[in-house]
């Protein structure tokens, strides 16, 4: 009992702990092993003293041959299904416990098993002896089995190192506890695997070729720029995969930097896709290639093929943009200004997409214009002030197929119903009026609302609609159940500020 106990309050306290690896368990596997052999003696003892003596081939059997000749089959039953893993008996898991699949979801495993596999198939490669795997367990377990030469990757080493290696293996346990980190995980995921090692239906070991991301010559561009930023980074130039591109979607391009000298530095790489008016339609940032290669390890000579996929968001209108690309410092936000004109890639062509993930908006409206078009909901931001610019984002949805070319007006509206913000404009600031809309597309729509100067400090209502130019008369607002209650739609209250 004492013996059980211990291994009970063992597996409490251990159940109890964030961090859970295989190898924590094993001190109670001596006690649980005599255990089990108490109770497998116990067991047969007492069934060959009940049986006392049977016949068998006409010869009499004592109990202790019984007890020896079922000990060695239940023992020969069990052995089997981890000795046929051999020599990966780690890879084991008893399957009234619910086998890998229960494993997976309880601690982290995987010790280095299948790693032999993933050198064999490596050494089976062209010129192998001059390879570089960047690998977990490479000291302890790849670089015995391997003829090249193999570099760790780990928490303790700069996650970005395996860049420069030819290969680089992802393991499982490695996975589990996302190291080197979560970035280069989702990295190795999106990738192909050249090859898997798979041992009792669980991928210990995949080997993924590093895609030429970081060279010492420059390689072939499809559009070279050469444009120098802050005097410390060159910009070489882009590739455009995805040209069309499709509102809700992505689009991937390829930036290539070399550094022009020696960088204290980690910058963050801006990306925005601009219509004609400077509005944004799709935003990413982080460091060159997803963070994996920090601007402060650059070496001199070292040329950066910066994969990025930039997000298309949904409601953005067919038309024609341009993507524009800037390095900063995210933590003072000081910008490397280029040293000729800002960098504008392009022209990119944006086709209708996908409807059915509608943008979400900040505020929800649903109202209905005339059965023609509905304002779904808008975003604002800023905070707004006399004397400055109130940003919204309009999310509408064609009900029809409208004929006509309507004028979108915002309002900002005092209490004592005085106009002290406006802008009236076709949608999208005319590059996509009504009459190319068609029914149940869904459009982003964006304006720069200007507060007078003059405007009090208080609460004003921001107030929207559509109308017909030529006579001024405005889309009534309908009800649900289909009758007059307004020619505008009030989004609310808003506070502005002192100046």
């Amino acid at each position: 009992w004492l013996s059980i106990a211990y291994v009970v309050f063992f597996v409490l306290m251990l159940s109890l702990g964030a961090k859970k690896l295989e190898s924590y368990v094993l001190p109670i596997f001596p006690m649980v092993d005599a255990l089990a052999a108490v109770g497998l003696m116990a067991t047969l003892c007492w069934l060959a003293t009940r049986w006392r003596y049977r016949w068998a081939k006409g010869k009499r059997v004592k109990p202790l041959t019984i007890l020896y000749g079922l000990s060695a089959g239940i023992i020969f039953l069990t052995s089997f299904l981890w000795l046929r893993l051999a020599p990966y008996y780690a890879t084991y898991f008893n399957p009234l416990l619910g086998g890998v699949s229960a494993a997976m979801r309880i601690f982290v495993f995987g010790g280095g098993e299948g790693l032999d596999m993933a050198a064999d198939y490596l050494n089976q490669q062209e010129n192998a002896r001059n390879l570089v795997v960047a690998t977990p367990y490479h000291d302890s377990v790849f670089r015995y089995y391997f003829e090249g030469t193999s570099e760790p990757v780990g928490r303790k080493h700069w996650a970005g190192s395996w860049l420069m290696a030819d290969y680089v293996i992802g393991y499982f346990s490695y996975t589990q506890r996302n190291l080197p980190s979560p970035t280069v995980v989702k990295f190795l995921d999106a990738l192909e695997p050249e090859y898997v090692a798979n041992i009792n239906g669980t991928d210990y070991a995949r080997v993924y070729k590093v895609p030429p991301l970081v060279t010492d010559k420059v390689p072939p561009i499809s559009h070279p720029v050469t444009e120098t930023l802050g005097d410390e980074v060159v910009f070489l130039g882009y590739d455009l995969a995805t040209n069309p591109a499709t509102s809700g979607g992505e689009i991937e391009l390829t930036l290539y930097w070399q550094r022009k000298r020696p960088l204290d530095t980690d910058y963050s790489v801006s990306v925005r896709l601009l219509n004609g008016v400077g509005h944004v339609w799709g935003a990413q940032d982080s460091g060159p290639i997803e963070g994996l290669m920090p601007t402060s390890r650059w070496e001199q000579g070292m040329v950066i093929a910066d994969r990025r996929l930039l997000p298309v968001w949904p409601g953005t209108p067919p038309g024609v943009y341009q993507i524009a690309v800037s390095m900063y410092d995210s933590t003072t936000m000081h910008e490397l200004e280029p040293a000729d004109e800002d960098l504008l890639l392009g022209p990119v062509r944006i086709v209708r997409g996908d409807w059915t993930a509608p943008p979400q908006p900040q505020h929800e409206v649903g109202a209905n214009l005339d059965n023609k078009v509905r304002l779904l909901g808008y975003d604002m931001d800023g905070l707004p002030q006399p004397g400055g610019t109130l940003h919204l984002t309009l999310y509408w949805e064609a009900l029809l197929s409208p004929d006509d070319n309507y004028t979108v007006f915002v309002h900002v509206v005092g209490e004592d119903g005085q106009i002290w913000g406006q802008r009236d404009s076709q949608p999208v600031t005319g590059f996509y009026p009504t009459s190319r809309w068609i029914e149940g597309e869904l459009v982003r729509d964006q304006y720069d609302v200007p507060i007078r100067k003059k405007a009090p400090p208080g609460v004003y209502y921001l107030i929207v609609g559509m109308y017909q130019a030529d006579n001024g008369q405005r889309l009534p607002v309908l009800s649900e159940e289909g009758t007059i209650v307004g020619d505008s739609v009030d989004l609310g209250t808003l506070w502005l500020g002192a100046p």
